[in-house]
């Protein structure tokens, strides 16, 4: 009897321990299985969303779009926002869908990003295959003709933030490679309760496209390890010694604003041709060519290229005093005898017409078949916003080689009014009629040519292959150094 008292007290006591150890909570969190993976839509598969109806902003579900602003004052192609989208099918690793984001003409530095839920102390290792093709010539869709300096990687952030500047974001070596598929991994140990994955591509040059594809990621755990809270240590500020004042009051260095000289503007009145027949640098430089005005030219460089001189370039075309001109403005430029061609008795910009009276039936500034009479106080550009057509193509249909040189009484034909424009109609879809004689260019003299006038919505990739041209052609032509900079209403030579 004692025994069978003594069984059952062992197996109570027993139980009693078993049902404690059930009931007593875990002072730990739960820690994923080794190998799990942890990601959403690791594959970039699903129906692409337009970000706050951005077509430009499509990203898979469960990622994000990120990228690093333009340093204050840069050059509108530095860092430009990625375009996102799904990628093409040739350049799908696995599954049915992959990532794309794109910059044209421009550099980025960004990419995709997920936040994960994860416990502390995991060590998680993060992978991504990446695909990058950086051409600046677009001649073959499968290879990299002068990439431009793409690096990509891979990072976690172990506290979980969304700040990609962030300096506890671990990242892997930046790699330069093209035209394939790569695997990039990194590792860290999770300090929180969830981490960030990054996919980061950065680009040196913005020359061409710059590709990323991106498929086929992975965040798991490959074990844990006892994670210490860390507590940072007190810092003690260093103690900020006050700069040793001099005694007695401080006076302030008298401010004497500098003499302000009135600015004179001079305004030269035009000249009748009958009394100045021949300008002055007309016997040094009795011939005249057509050059246009591309990114980076002023008046100094031009006149050295062509054996001129600033003044006789300034004259020839009405310049102001400051040479200001502009990219795609069409100069006469006077030239020794045996280059160009025979100059006009005077340039057209310095002559002084007849004041004609205003068309029949017209009134103070109306337009009578597809004519304008400038009036007291026009501009192109006011002539311009009133018939809703761009100064460039005013100044083309008018042969106005100056377009802040237009005079009270003036007659100008608007284009799209039924005036026909000088040399002929203007041509449609920005096509301009080409002129007589050669143009002179970046890439030297083009005689066979057009001009494009460029359009809304136009980029030189579009206008490239309008007219079967390669897009680096047009950027040499014109001098463009940032092809992504070309704006409506600029004329670009167009080699034939």
């Amino acid at each position: 009897m004692l025994h069978h008292a003594s069984v059952r007290y062992t197996t109570l006591v027993l139980v009693i321990v078993l049902v404690g150890v059930l009931i007593i909570p875990s002072s730990t969190p739960a820690i994923a299985q080794q190998g799990q993976e942890l990601l959403q839509n690791p594959d970039f598969e699903g129906n692409y969303v337009a970000i706050g109806g951005d077509s430009t902003k499509q990203v898979a579900p469960s990622w994000q779009p990120w990228h690093l602003p333009p340093p204050a004052g840069a050059d509108p192609s530095i860092n430009l926002e990625p375009d996102y989208q799904p990628a093409p099918t040739n350049r799908v690793l696995s599954g049915s869908a992959a990532q794309e984001y794109n910059t044209f003409f421009a550099t980025h530095d960004g990419g995709v990003f997920q936040r994960v839920p994860v416990t502390a102390g995991e060590n998680l290792r993060f992978s991504a295959n990446l695909y990058i093709w950086s051409s600046a010539t677009f001649e073959d869709p499968n290879k990299s003709i002068q990439p431009q300096g793409v690096k990509v990687s891979v990072g976690i952030d172990p506290n979980g933030g969304t700040d990609p500047t962030s300096g506890a974001i671990v990242w892997s070596t930046p790699v330069e490679y093209y035209d394939e598929y790569r695997e990039i991994t990194v590792s860290t140990v999770s300090l929180g309760t969830s981490v960030t994955v990054y996919v980061r591509s950065t680009v040196t040059g913005a020359i061409g496209v710059n590709n990323i594809y991106v498929d086929k990621a992975s965040l798991v755990s490959t074990g844990s390890v006892p994670v210490t809270p860390t507590t940072p240590a007190p810092t003690t500020p260093a103690p900020t010694t006050p700069a040793p004042t001099t005694p007695g009051p401080t006076t302030p260095a008298p401010t004497t604003p500098a003499p302000t000289t009135p600015v004179t503007i001079t305004v030269v009145p035009t000249t009748p041709a009958s009394v100045t027949p021949t300008p002055p640098y007309q016997a040094d430089l009795p011939n005249q060519l057509e050059y246009m005005v591309v990114a980076g030219d002023t008046v100094i460089d031009i006149a050295t290229r062509f054996n001129s001189s600033v003044d006789a370039i300034t004259q020839a075309n009405g310049l102001a005093y400051s040479g200001l001109i502009y990219v795609g403005q069409r100069l006469i430029i006077p030239v020794p005898a045996g280059t160009g061609q025979p100059s006009n008795p005077v340039p057209v910009s310095t002559v002084t017409p007849v004041t004609p009276a205003p068309p029949a039936g017209g009134g103070e500034g109306s337009l009578v078949n597809g004519i304008y009479v400038v009036q007291s106080g026009d501009t192109l550009f006011r002539v311009g916003l009133r018939f809703n057509v761009t100064v460039d193509t005013i100044a083309q249909c008018n042969g106005i080689l100056n377009p802040n040189a237009v005079y009270v009484g003036q007659q100008l034909r608007i284009p799209g009014a039924g005036a026909t424009c000088v040399g002929g109609t203007t041509g449609t879809g920005g096509q301009q009629p080409v002129p007589a004689q050669p143009i002179y260019g970046t890439g030297g003299a083009y005689t066979n040519y057009v001009i494009h006038l460029v359009q809304p919505g136009e980029n030189i990739f579009r206008i490239g292959l309008r007219y079967n041209l390669t897009w680096d052609r047009i950027a040499q032509a014109n001098g463009l150094y940032n092809p992504n900079q070309i704006f409506v209403g600029q004329r670009l030579i167009i080699p034939r």
